[in-house]
């Protein structure tokens, strides 16, 4: 009976809080809704972070005690207060699909930066009988809410047609948790100095390896004599 009252309740405030206007200068943004700091969710709003935009940053989060940057404000899933924040914030940033009740407005964005990469794992409406008719349901109505996908080739992009009940533009600049791999080398001076000290350690491994290979030889040869 506690999840069926919870959910009527959760849209009850739903209802209330679409009548709430939209601040264009907030941003929410949900890893696995409620997960930790990560995937492409991080990598945005550490940008907006970096960026010092004027806008008002939000983490859906089940755990408080994970480490956030003080920027974000955490709020917990599946709440009232997420429901308010979620229904007056100008743009969404999620990382998976919204599995549970959600009242887009217009002038609200939904940008998904879908957690993986092209691969070999068959997802969404390619994955056939795998899925349940619930997923689809929600599956469908997700992708009929989303602005913007986030895609970083165009095989990834023709994969996205193909499966995920979407025909809305999509990004194809990138993955931003990928952009990492991209980014010019930053060495340190403790960077230098670790690396001598590998390379030290590793020549000195290579050395002793050669002379215990010479001593094993000269051994096995005159044995032979």
């Amino acid at each position: 009976i506690y999840p069926r009252l919870h959910n009527f309740y959760i849209w009850l405030v739903w209802q209330i809080c679409y009548l709430l206007p939209v601040d264009q200068h907030k941003i929410v943004f949900s890893n696995f809704n409620g997960g930790g700091f990560g995937d492409n969710a991080r990598y945005i709003a550490e940008e907006c972070i970096r960026r010092k935009i004027p806008y008002k940053l939000y983490w859906v989060c089940s755990n408080p005690a994970l480490p956030f940057p003080k920027e974000l404000n955490l709020v917990p899933p599946n709440t009232a207060a997420f429901v308010y924040h979620m229904a007056t914030a100008g743009c969404w940033v999620d990382t998976t699909r919204k599995l549970y009740y959600f009242k887009k407005k217009k002038n609200q964005t939904y940008i998904h930066t879908w957690h993986a990469g092209p691969g070999l794992k068959k997802i969404e409406r390619d994955a056939g009988s795998g899925l349940t008719d619930k997923y689809v349901r929600y599956a469908q109505r997700d992708s009929k809410a989303i602005d913007l996908l986030l895609s970083n080739c165009r095989f990834w992009t023709q994969c996205f047609r193909s499966c995920f009940w979407y025909d809305g533009p999509i990004m194809e600049k990138g993955l931003p948790k990928n952009d990492l791999y991209f980014q010019p080398l930053r060495i340190t001076p403790l960077d230098l100095l670790l690396m001598e000290t590998a390379k030290i350690y590793f020549h000195t491994i290579a050395v002793t390896f050669a002379f215990l290979s010479i001593l094993y030889r000269a051994h096995f040869f005159f044995a032979m004599v």
